[in-house]
């Protein structure tokens, strides 16, 4: 009696089944760790991009002699900021405006600042804080 085997066995087909699954596995994973680090590097990008607009809006409330302000950039990011003055001069005569590409006269006043901005970014459930210092010298008449 000769016995013609024209299939896989049982054993056979749940080996072959757990390797493909766990191969699935594997793969799912990954994907979804990478999809993770996309986000992060956009959230990453996305904060760094806004960082000098941000700036230049902290830096118009300070013209205003504000110590401190809130505000968005766009619909994911807002931020906030608050200073503290290292040093400010007595009244100064003149001073050199890079605006206006010259010397400028009157009575100024120059005052170095430390700046604290607090910038959070949330889209989608995904949030991120990020914290800057910088200091900032500025002329007020």
């Amino acid at each position: 009696m000769s016995h013609c085997n024209k299939g896989f066995t049982l054993i056979e087909v749940i080996i072959s089944s757990l390797i493909l699954f766990f191969a699935i596995s594997i793969g799912t994973a990954a994907y979804r760790k990478t999809i993770r680090l996309i986000e992060k590097i956009t959230i990453g990008v996305a904060i760094e991009d806004a960082l000098p607009f941000i700036m230049e809006i902290v830096k118009s409330d300070l013209m205003e002699k504000k110590d401190g302000g809130k505000g968005n950039y766009g619909k994911f990011i807002s931020f906030s900021w608050n200073l503290e003055e290292i040093k400010s001069s007595r009244n100064v005569l003149g001073f050199f405006d890079e605006a206006a590409g010259g010397g400028r006269h009157g009575k100024f006043l120059v005052s170095l600042n430390h700046i604290f901005l607090n910038i959070a970014y949330e889209r989608n459930g995904l949030k991120k804080n990020s914290e800057y210092e910088y200091k900032e010298l500025l002329c007020y008449r």
